[in-house]
């Protein structure tokens, strides 16, 4: 192949083929040259490099795994997201039937979810002939080796007769569904709890006459539990407005947590109450970035479950200190510690 110039300067190429010409007694007098003007099927020979280094690229930084598969179910392409969310190595798999990639596959599947990939595969004689377009169907996968993922599965006939595997991990949309779903029950359980009371003392108020005071007390049950039941919502939109804003959520103020901490104590504990909780705030405490009314909230809660789920006389303690990280930077930490029933290992895992 040799490349050539026209008069204007434009370059062009031609295929030389070269045969020697010899007289009749077999001596060499001189060669006759033929060129092919190839050009065109250079330049398109070099549009087909360049196409296929951008998928090649493409394929390479996407977060989503590909496998691509000739018609006869053998493996001819992984691409490193593939290989890094199933720690499948390319090299364990292509050129090797599709069969191998799916066993590996099974090997790395949750028991209890476990899906037959070669079953959900079409059948080798269908990848012979065209298919039309559709739309793919995507089948959860989920994993529990190299770590359980959970990983949307789907794929899709090519023209040429192979196929095309497509692995998304949605990892954490699953658990973030799971966190709502399970959000979502809790908060309704906790909602229904001063709901049904509500209900309750009023439907006796409008069925039965009852004296004054009986009618105080019952008005004042409703009022307490609307005001929990006020409580609970505002816990909700903080939750929401924390999740949406971030940090942005968030009123910060550079304070001490010292004032913080005794003002929290003395709207949650009954004056004279003998149940006391043990404080032991550092003397050098820093002033820190904190939102005063969320810093209240969360140590009210711990100190109402801290004392809920205590038995009678239990030590509750206090602590704030400051920490270093290893980047060198202070932080405040503050703990609240009890010594009753504890959580279970279910429970544990749901916390924060």
């Amino acid at each position: 192949m040799i490349r050539n110039y026209r008069k204007d300067g434009s370059v062009f190429w031609n295929q030389l083929s070269m045969s020697p010409l010899r007289d009749a007694d077999g001596k060499l007098t001189h060669y006759v040259g033929i060129q092919h003007d190839i050009t065109e099927r250079v330049q398109v020979s070099e549009k087909l490099r360049e196409r296929t280094a951008r998928l090649s690229t493409i394929f390479a930084l996407s977060p989503d795994g590909f496998v691509e598969l000739d018609r006869n179910l053998i493996v001819g392409f992984v691409n490193p997201a593939f290989e890094m969310m199933t720690g499948i190595a390319g090299s364990e798999v292509v050129q090797r039937p599709v069969s191998v990639l799916a066993a590996m596959l099974s090997e790395r599947m949750d028991p209890e979810h476990a899906v037959d990939l070669m079953s959900l595969l079409r059948p080798q004689q269908a990848l012979v002939a065209p298919m039309p377009d559709e739309v793919p169907v995507a089948r959860p996968l989920r994993l529990s080796r190299p770590r359980h993922r959970v990983i949307n599965f789907a794929m899709r006939y090519a023209t040429y007769g192979g196929e095309i595997l497509y692995f998304r991990d949605v990892t954490r949309e699953a658990e973030v569904g799971q966190m709502k779903s399970d959000f979502l029950s809790t908060a309704a359980h906790e909602l229904r709890t001063p709901m049904a009371s509500i209900l309750g003392f009023a439907e006796l108020m409008l069925s039965r006459e009852y004296d004054e005071e009986r009618r105080r007390e019952m008005v004042g049950i409703i009022y307490r539990q609307a005001r929990t039941l006020t409580n609970l919502v505002n816990d909700l939109l903080d939750l929401s407005r924390l999740e949406v804003r971030g940090e942005r959520g968030l009123k910060l103020e550079t304070q001490p947590l010292e004032p913080l901490i005794r003002g929290t104590l003395a709207a949650f504990m009954v004056p004279g109450d003998p149940r006391q909780p043990d404080v032991d705030i550092e003397k050098t405490l820093p002033l820190a970035a904190m939102d005063s009314v969320k810093i209240q909230q969360a140590l009210t809660n711990l100190l109402s479950n801290a004392y809920k789920y205590s038995p009678k006389g239990s030590k509750v303690e206090i602590r704030a200190n400051s920490q270093q990280d290893s980047d060198g930077k202070t932080w405040v930490a503050m703990a609240v510690r009890d010594y009753g029933i504890g959580m279970s290992a279910e429970q544990l895992s749901h916390a924060f």
